[in-house]
């Protein structure tokens, strides 16, 4: 697919054209607290938060906006994506290939996915650095990730378009 995006001039102004209509226009927040005052304070900096690149992107590259783009394309493109909320108030960005399991291993989920018998995540397994599309990966090149805190918030926003119940990752 990737080649395809790369080599296909009309495939990528696709995906460009799709992205642009999903997530091309700015992100309105409409709080609802019951307070105008606070709504209006929660507004002002959520927005400016989602416009400030180097408070919002891990890399500080990107807007929210900039981000949604990139990471809608990447889901039509790749079928999945990884944005983990880091403790500093920044969201990181992972490519679907950093999240698999290790070779022969069964501690590492499907796919880099484990799930408990509702079907529910519990961890995700990211590989330490960007390790291209290697077959082989090793349990000591992963790292887990648990899929939600103490306090039951998410730890790792996996984005994709499941098309089955039991689907794990996007296709």
């Amino acid at each position: 697919a990737r080649a395809l995006d790369r080599d296909s001039p009309i495939i990528r102004q696709a995906l460009n054209r799709v992205s642009d209509k999903v997530a091309g226009t700015a992100f309105q927040l409409h709080a609802d607290t019951g307070d105008e005052a606070l709504n209006t304070d929660l507004e002002s900096e959520i927005t400016a938060w989602g416009e400030d690149k180097s408070r919002c992107d891990a890399k500080g590259q990107r807007t929210l906006r900039e981000m949604a783009w990139q990471l809608n394309r990447h889901i039509d493109l790749c079928g999945d994506c990884f944005c983990l909320p880091l403790e500093e108030g920044f969201l990181g960005t992972y490519e679907a290939h950093r999240f698999r399991s290790a070779t022969r291993s069964k501690q590492t989920g499907s796919h880099g996915v484990e799930v408990n018998g509702h079907g529910r995540p519990t961890r995700y397994f990211m590989t330490r650095g960007d390790m291209g599309f290697n077959a082989t990966v090793t349990l000591n090149q992963i790292d887990p990730i648990a899929a939600y805190d103490e306090q039951g918030n998410e730890q790792v926003f996996q984005l994709y378009r499941p098309e089955r119940f039991t689907q794990q990752r996007g296709i």
